[in-house]
């Protein structure tokens, strides 16, 4: 077979790998209220899943609850009214459930 390659002029299949294909399908926004613990852990959990097709962001040192909420919203209004790269497809507010007092 590879002697018939070489009298037809046909050249061998190339061994090289192609590059990546897959285009990411999303964004998720993640807002917690630590700089240090909460962003470690999703940053962690992130690199753990290894999933290529979405992109997580992290904004760690948000605040209190309240203040994570107002802040995604916010965040939420300004990513639409760009839409230089779409609206994300999730905005989450993550913290911790000992940081404040239920009533």
């Amino acid at each position: 077979m590879a002697a018939r390659r070489r009298r037809t002029g046909i050249p061998p299949p190339s061994l090289k790998r192609r590059g990546a294909t897959r285009l990411p399908r999303g964004t998720i926004v993640v807002f917690c209220e630590g700089k240090i613990t909460e962003a470690r852990y999703l940053k962690e959990f992130v690199s753990d899943c290894r999933n290529q097709l979405v992109t997580v962001e992290v904004v760690g040192g948000v605040g209190v609850p309240m203040t994570i909420v107002e802040r995604a919203i916010t965040e939420f209004r300004a990513l639409k009214r760009a839409a230089r790269r779409g609206p994300p497809t999730a905005l989450t507010a993550y913290f911790s459930m000992g940081s404040f007092r239920f009533r």
